[in-house]
């Protein structure tokens, strides 16, 4: 048959069609045709089932149901599993083998159990389900309606009660697994209640369930570590390793390592790994014991080893990054950084965001995108101080790359998150060497406009041409520049505008007066100021010519900018002498 035109829906309308005419064999056939292409195909094999039953081929209709349930299983569809067992109990039993009759009984215990659980009489379902499994213990159908019994208990309303007399039937009945589910359940509910696990551990030892006491003794050792409860972690672990536990091993080295017993953690790390090669907490806390040993290149090493094992892993790259930066070669971290940043970033995990961003900040201080997310991440911890300095840094690394307006505007946002920071004009005129008394003074200069003249008494003024007003915001940090932005020229010294030609003695138009738009030229100049405090010249200059260029007639906006000019150029000789 070819592939390419097979139209496996149409066939199926095709066989249910004769199926509904009672064309049995034609209905065969086109199953058949699906069969052609996939054998394991389960809806067609019981469909074929279907077929068969129909015509009283009651032994054939057994295996085509037979061979559809294991792939019913396979695909997460035990329900139709269970129908398909329904339809094989309706069969003339008579015209079945004698092999077929005996698993009857089998079958129908799969029904029962199936009705129980769709009653969520869990703890009744349990008896049967370990009779079963006890006979059988890797019957399909069997593992299958267990996991859906564990399912539907994760979907009840937790309770030690309801948990410990599920646990207690698992026990009885032999289900171990789940016994040991609901105990660890009824145990993070309630730490107090570790000591049952204890007694839990015990009774599968006794038993002889070596796995089920590996699993609870590793437990119990993990929880005793966790809270610092060395030596009774070190009693239990011990336990697990008299069961031939190879974890325990990674336990007992941890509990070295936590001690500060390096050639003992190194030994029952090293062990660990002999064994299972790509352990990978073995293989970090080794990497991490050869450093605390003052081995370095080992160190590197199993580093190297961890990363090959995983290396997206956040421990790892945490672990490496650690290393690298107490090493020469600190860009090795870099790569691993930008992850556990980004990953920090994406977890809304503000603390971790902060603190690798900090480092990225301290390799790259010319990485503005790493400082974005250090002011975002402070600004989200409510640190609003520590954004404003992060916000100032950035500013100077602006200045430095020539990008003015973005340096105003930090400047700004930082004065913003936290006014109370911002330096004494004082202190501000020794850091720029500008006379910065009349600082504050200026700031309200232009804040109100000047009383309008008398239109009788008043001289006709010299006319002032007319000025748009451009809006100013309060300089918020737009989006578009938390995008790393390219570096820039040094930009140099901006030079004084020119006087502008005295008015041509021709008669002109007399226009009625209009004063600048005065509150923008007061927010420009706060910013201004906000940069000189922060010994930003070239960003002040940038701020002081926008000012001219809507407003040529504020020859005192002129005179500072020629001043801090000069304070630019006296810095920027200084800087070259030296």
């Amino acid at each position: 048959m070819d592939n390419t035109n097979f139209d496996k829906k149409n066939v199926l309308k095709q066989a249910a069609m004769y199926f509904r005419e009672g064309q049995w064999d034609k209905a065969l056939e086109e199953h058949g045709k699906i069969l052609a292409q996939d054998r394991n195909d389960p809806d067609s094999l019981a469909a074929a089932g279907d077929i068969y039953t129909k015509k009283k081929a009651a032994q054939l209709a057994y295996e085509f149901y037979n061979k559809a349930i294991p792939f019913f299983l396979i695909q997460n569809r035990s329900e139709d599993a269970i129908q398909t067992y329904q339809k094989i109990t309706r069969l003339d039993l008579e015209k079945l083998s004698a092999d077929v009759r005996m698993n009857i009984s089998i079958f129908k215990l799969y029904i029962e159990i199936d009705e129980i659980l769709k009653d969520k009489r869990y703890e009744i379902a349990i008896a049967p389900l370990g009779k079963l499994l006890k006979l059988r213990p890797k019957d399909g159908m069997a593992l299958a309606l267990l996991k859906n019994l564990g399912d539907q208990i994760d979907q009840i309303t937790p309770s030690i009660q309801r948990y410990q007399m599920l646990g207690d039937a698992f026990l009885k009945h032999g289900l171990f697994e789940k016994t040991w589910d609901m105990f660890k359940k009824i145990a993070e509910m309630d730490p107090q209640k570790l000591s049952n696990l204890s007694d839990l551990a015990q009774t599968f030892q006794q038993q002889g369930h070596d796995s089920e006491a590996k699993k609870a003794y590793l437990y119990l050792a993990e929880q005793a570590l966790a809270q610092d409860d060395l030596k009774q972690a070190y009693e239990i672990a011990q336990k697990a390793i008299s069961l031939k536990s190879l974890e325990a091993g990674y336990i007992l080295g941890l509990i070295h390592f936590k001690r500060k017993q390096w050639n003992e953690a190194k030994d029952e790390f090293e062990k660990l790994l002999r064994i299972k090669v790509s352990h990978l907490g073995a293989t970090i806390h080794l990497a991490k014991t050869y450093i605390a040993l003052n081995q370095p290149a080992k160190a590197q090493e199993y580093f190297q080893k961890a990363l090959k094992i995983d290396e997206n892993n956040v421990l790892v790259q945490e672990a490496w990054v650690d290393f690298c930066l107490q090493g020469a070669d600190k860009d090795l971290a870099i790569p691993h950084l930008t992850v556990l940043i980004d990953k920090a970033v994406a977890n809304n995990q503000h603390g971790r965001t902060v603190k690798f961003s900090r480092m990225m900040v301290d390799l790259r201080p010319e990485l503005t995108s790493a400082r974005f997310k250090l002011i975002q991440a402070l600004q989200a911890l409510g640190d609003l101080q520590g954004a404003a300095d992060a916000l100032r840094a950035l500013a100077f690394i602006y200045e430095q790359q020539g990008q003015l307006t973005e340096a105003s505007q930090c400047v700004e946002k930082a004065n913003e998150l936290n006014p109370s920071y911002r330096e004494a004009p004082k202190e501000a005129a020794k850091k720029s060497d500008i006379d910065s008394a009349s600082l504050l003074a200026r700031r309200t200069a232009y804040a109100t406009p000047p009383p309008a003249p008398d239109p009788v008494s008043a001289p006709v003024p010299t006319p002032a041409p007319s000025i748009p007003e451009v809006p100013i915001s309060s300089y918020p940090i737009p989006g578009s520049l938390f995008d790393e932005m390219p570096d820039e020229e040094e930009i140099p010294i901006a030079p004084t505008p020119p006087t502008p030609p005295p008015p041509v003695s021709q008669p002109q138009p007399q226009p009625s007066y209009q004063p600048p738009h005065l509150d923008t030229v007061a927010a420009q100049l706060e910013t201004a100021d906000l940069c000189l405090e922060q010994g930003l010249l070239k960003a002040a200059i940038e701020v002081y010519q926008q000012i001219l260029e809507k407003n040529p007639g504020l020859t005192d906006v002129r005179k500072k900018l020629g001043e801090v000019n000069a304070a630019y150029l006296k810095k920027f000789i200084e800087t070259k002498k030296m």
